[in-house]
């Protein structure tokens, strides 16, 4: 999930969502730091469930989110296996 959305941070689109960073908002995940600089919480970073199943935001929302993260993560699997680093673990 932490890739997901460090590319959503970094302004990255999300296919079905006119504004990913709100969605983070209305999930809750988007806090504001001292600074006052919008980040996501390091509980929150590797935190599916929360990401992904907030009652907070529609449906077509999260499977936007859901596609998208289950993408990356079918990437991140491939790639690890094409180099001989994927684990069960």
């Amino acid at each position: 999930m932490s890739l997901t959305l460090r590319r959503i941070m970094k302004g990255e689109k999300v296919p079905g969502l006119d504004n990913p960073r709100q969605t983070l908002r209305d999930i809750g995940l988007l806090v504001a730091n001292r600074d006052r600089i919008e980040c996501i919480s390091k509980e929150d970073e590797y935190n599916v469930p929360r990401s992904l199943t907030s009652a907070r935001v529609r449906g077509e929302q999260q499977n936007a989110l859901l596609i998208t993260f289950a993408d990356l993560f079918d990437q991140t699997v491939r790639y690890a296996k094409a180099n001989g680093t994927f684990t069960r673990e």
